[in-house]
């Protein structure tokens, strides 16, 4: 459709042109000449003025194109009843200034944040106006709700990164925080100039990203209760791959939390029955679990992907984002050649973890309590100061935990993490097999696994046999079945 518009609108100015150009009447034109002071306001000025908490007045540039001579101009000012602002209802140039300014006072003290005034200033005479510049303006005068930390925080970006496989940053951003409600704050156009993603995939010779130029950049995160903290609204990006055919358009992203909102849940109801929505305030860093925001683009409500991992975190100013996570992919059991089992898998350390103490604990034991005899000394554990395949002897069958302590440079806890897993060690008696059912085994694969003599592949290079077997389940545990083809 824009293809179709753009190349409708090339045309009717190409009729327009040629209209034009087939008149026969030839004329001479003048142009007027303005005069007297041609007095005017910019069309560069802002429509909202944002008042400084610390001053008292703001002027307002007013131009004129005749410089010679000290002149003073009268000025008609509308303001709404009640207004806290004095405005001057005169404006004087000096002898060569082509500048001047109206004064608009006010008590700061008296100001209600978030509230914003329109004010107008207008030419009062018409004699010091030009028709080639704007005679009246209009803006919107007022102290902001938001107001920006003494420092700079960091954002680690969650969001871009997850849906196109870049590889996450961390960075600084400015962080505004609400005056009216404390908690809630405002991370200032995370992916916007100046910051270490645009510079990265924007600014660059070969950009990933454009820039669409979206003024809804910013993220709103209502943090007012730290165990339920949300995105508060929708924001743009700012970016566009230009990678789809069609062109996918502006990147759009809100929360789920929010889109809830929007269909007439009450926050109460969202935070008891989806509490797995919501990211946490801790330690002055906000982080947010995965698949808690939806993305779509150019401005659609209708979800189309979720939009985020959880590395998705921001770090108040004061603060900065550290990762101690540790994490355990059980894989399975390991039996050497003298019978020994093993439990084996893989222990992730996060990025900040200078080394960590992992062993296994039977399921029901104290986790607490095991943690804080490894740290007294009491239990030994084993050591690994990366992320690790590791393996620890095991000679029962049963329910354990892997416990990973994460420390610091220093020596100090910053994290744990417990994972739960089944072990079978494989001898008799491990498990107590009972029928489950019995039916039809599909052979839909080529079995290469079973050869002849020759090694050749056994059986139908098709797949196509079936026949009858039965499967089996583990009265010590009803997540284990045998199936014997």
């Amino acid at each position: 459709m824009k293809r179709i518009f753009n190349y409708c609108t090339m045309l009717l100015v190409s009729v327009l042109a040629f209209s034009l150009g087939s008149c026969t009447d030839e004329y001479e034109y003048t142009p007027a000449v303005a005069e007297g002071e041609q007095i005017y306001f910019s069309n560069a000025l802002s429509s909202t003025v944002e008042l400084n908490s610390n001053q008292s007045s703001i002027q307002i540039p007013v131009n004129r194109i005749q410089r010679s001579g000290a002149l003073t101009v009268p000025i008609e000012v509308t303001v709404p009843e009640n207004s806290k602002y004095q405005v001057s209802s005169e404006v004087t140039f000096n002898d060569g200034d082509s500048v001047a300014y109206i004064n608009v006072n006010y008590d700061p003290s008296a100001i209600e944040y978030g509230k914003y005034d329109t004010i107008t200033v207008a030419i009062k005479d018409a004699q010091y106006t030009t028709p080639y510049g704007a005679s009246t303006y209009t803006f919107a005068a007022g102290l902001s709700e938001w107001k920006t930390m003494a420092n700079k925080g960091y954002f680690r970006d969650g969001i871009v990164a997850s849906l196109y496989g870049l590889d996450v940053m961390t960075y600084q951003a400015e962080v505004q925080e609400n005056v009216l409600t404390p908690g809630k704050y405002r991370i200032i156009s995370p992916y916007g100039a100046g910051t270490d993603f645009y510079n990265t995939y924007v600014d660059v010779d070969s950009p990933v990203f454009t820039w669409t130029g979206e003024t809804n950049t910013s993220i709103v995160i209502d943090a007012t209760d730290p165990n339920y903290v949300y995105i508060d609204g929708d924001f743009y990006t700012g970016l566009d791959d230009g990678m789809s055919a069609d062109g996918q358009g502006a990147l759009h992203v809100f929360s789920y939390v929010y889109y809830y909102l929007l269909n007439g849940n009450s926050l109460d109801v969202i935070k008891e029955n989806l509490p797995e929505l919501f990211g946490k305030l801790e330690d002055g860093i906000i982080t947010f679990p995965e698949n808690c925001l939806l993305a779509n683009f150019d401005g659609s409500m209708n979800p189309m992907y979720y939009a985020n991992s959880s590395d998705l975190a921001v770090a108040l100013p004061g603060y900065e984002i550290t990762d101690y996570s540790t994490s355990f992919t059980y894989s399975g059991r390991f039996t050497d050649v003298a019978g020994n089992n093993y439990a084996q898998g893989t222990i992730t350390l996060g990025a900040d973890v200078a080394s960590a103490k992992y062993l296994v604990a039977a399921d029901g034991d104290d986790v607490n309590e095991i943690i804080n005899a490894v740290n007294e000394g009491i239990i030994e554990a084993n050591e690994i100061k990366a992320t690790s395949e590791v393996k620890v002897a095991i000679s029962e069958s049963g329910k354990y935990n892997m416990i990973v302590i994460a420390y610091n440079s220093e020596g100090e806890m910053k994290a744990h993490s417990s994972t739960a897993f089944t072990f079978d060690t494989g001898g008799s008696g491990s498990a107590k097999w009972i029928v489950y059912c019995t039916g039809t085994y599909n052979q839909n694969y080529y079995p290469n696994f079973v050869i002849d003599e020759n090694n050749n592949p056994v059986g139908n290079p098709f797949g196509d046999g079936s026949y009858s077997t039965t499967l089996y389940v583990d009265q010590n545990d009803p997540n284990h079945y045998k199936l014997e083809p």
